[in-house]
């Protein structure tokens, strides 16, 4: 019988913050001779609440208090309790991510919105989830063709290409309808150090309380759409683009065939309304530059399913993946949070010579970062032998504390079963969590979840934390969403 799940989606952007939740199906499919699995299969998002400007108490610090009365006031309004939800995210996107309190917000949020909902930012992981939560995943595996989604916000504009319905490419820029803020009367409230350098470069001054012409800002707001276009693989890269790179941009192999676009300027792009200045900013502007831009106007362009609400849709229900197969035995107590994800060499039988040195220097490295619980990812080879098995359930038994802490054991393969069950074998009193059908990387965390599906299988999200350098954590890369799991 299916299962149900419920998930919570918040996004505190630098413009806006929003929540959604979605009804997740979980199915297990599995007979005779092969391992029972759960897969998320079916998805309602049935609330979308009202995008709400983000609360800042200044240019360097979120307001939590506010953040916390906006969140509570959706959960009101969707008539859920933060026990109710079971799984989920709280992103925190574009600027807001680098204010200095960013990661004590997220933490106080994911605290407060429900059991699993957890934390997350980065990049890489917004432009996936605003790529998914737009449909372009959908519309790439539908035609065969494609497909880039670009998630213009009020801070960075987020890319990620879609091959077959797989995420091929990612990218992103600091380019945003917030990037100038402007007065009623025209004159300019604040404009952001990288906007105001590239303008230089074409004989522009804009500062603080410099008086915009409809002419002046329609220009500026051309140049910006040109340097979209141009990231997104449809034009010679300048220099000015390439200066507005946040972390990297797209890698160029690939080019799109089909483009959509998302994101609250994308809503902009049809604007007839007359009234410019509408949010303060450059929004508006940016949204019409960029739909009369000569390089987008040749390419083929779709709708997004979602445009203003698709980065949280995206972190409400494509975060989350689902393990193959779990070994779990002892008294454990989920959901465990932020755990941290050590990578180990092991692809090939040969590996396993070099495991122990690695054991020992990740124990080291969990205890100077005082990681009271830390996981280990061995990639593996698809169909180790028993005699392999054996082998590594020696070194992890004799290499890791297992007796000490509960140490989550990942594999990406299907052995995770048969690996815990020989640990066991090995420690029979020591807890014992064993996953596959997860992949992780170097800097990602996890969080593990309550079992589902009768207990045979458990959600996890994998996540890095990317916030600014005052808060002592600077991961960057994410790869949330397992092979065999991106239909989420």
């Amino acid at each position: 019988m299916p299962e149900t799940m419920l998930s919570a989606g918040i996004d505190i952007g630098t413009t806006t913050t929003q929540v959604i939740f979605s009804l997740l199906t979980l199915e297990m499919s599995g007979g005779f001779g092969t391992a029972p699995t759960v897969k998320v299969t079916g998805r309602d998002v049935f609330y979308k609440g009202e995008p709400h400007i983000t609360p800042l108490e200044n240019d360097e610090y979120i307001d939590a208090e506010g953040v916390a009365a906006l969140i509570k006031e959706e959960y009101q309004k969707a008539g859920m309790k933060p026990g109710q939800v079971k799984t989920g995210a709280v992103i925190i996107t574009g600027e807001t991510a680098k204010k200095r309190n960013a990661r004590q917000v997220g933490e106080a949020v994911s605290r407060a919105a429900g059991d699993f909902v957890v934390a997350a930012a980065g990049p890489d992981f917004e432009s996936f989830l605003a790529g998914k939560g737009a449909g372009a995943d959908i519309l790439s595996r539908r035609t065969g063709k494609r497909v880039l989604n670009i998630d213009i916000g009020g801070g960075t504009s987020n890319y990620c290409l879609f091959s077959d319905g797989e995420e091929a490419d990612t990218g992103c820029l600091d380019i945003g309808g917030r990037m100038i803020r402007i007065r009623q009367d025209g004159n300019v409230a604040a404009i952001t150090e990288k906007a105001r350098r590239v303008l230089e470069k074409y004989g522009i001054s804009v500062r603080e309380d410099t008086r915009l012409t409809r002419n002046m800002a329609e220009r500026i707001a051309d140049i910006f759409a040109r340097c979209l276009a141009e990231a997104a693989g449809l034009g010679r890269i300048s220099p000015e683009t390439r200066y507005l790179v946040t972390d990297h941009g797209l890698s160029g192999k690939e080019k799109p065939q089909i483009i959509t676009f998302s994101g609250g300027v994308a809503d902009c792009m049809s604007d007839s309304s007359g009234n410019l200045l509408r949010y303060g900013d450059l929004g508006v502007l940016l949204g019409q530059a960029v739909a009369r831009n000569p390089a987008f106007r040749k390419m083929a362009q779709v709708p997004a399913a979602e445009t203003v609400h698709a980065t949280v849709i995206g972190a409400g229900s494509c975060s989350m993946s689902v393990s193959g197969s779990t070994i779990l035995c002892g008294k454990l107590h989920f959901p465990m949070r932020n755990v941290p994800v050590y990578p180990l060499p092991y692809r090939e039988e040969e590996d396993l010579k070099l495991l122990p040195e690695k054991l020992w220097e990740v124990t080291c490295r969990s205890q100077e970062s005082e990681d009271e619980v830390f996981a280990v990812f061995l990639e593996g080879p698809r169909a180790p032998s028993f005699r392999e098995i054996e082998k590594l359930a020696d070194i992890l038994t004799e290499g890791l504390p297992l007796k000490e802490k509960v140490i989550p054991i990942i594999v990406e393969h299907d052995f995770a079963k048969a690996l815990g069950q020989a640990v066991r074998r090995r420690m029979p009193e020591a807890p014992v969590l064993c996953l596959d059908g997860i992949r992780c990387g170097r800097g990602d965390y996890v969080d593990i979840g309550q079992p589902v599906g009768g207990g045979i299988a458990i959600p996890v999200v994998i996540k890095a934390l990317v916030y600014s350098a005052d808060d002592g954590i600077r991961q960057s890369g994410c790869r949330i969403i397992p092979e065999g799991y991106k239909d989420i």
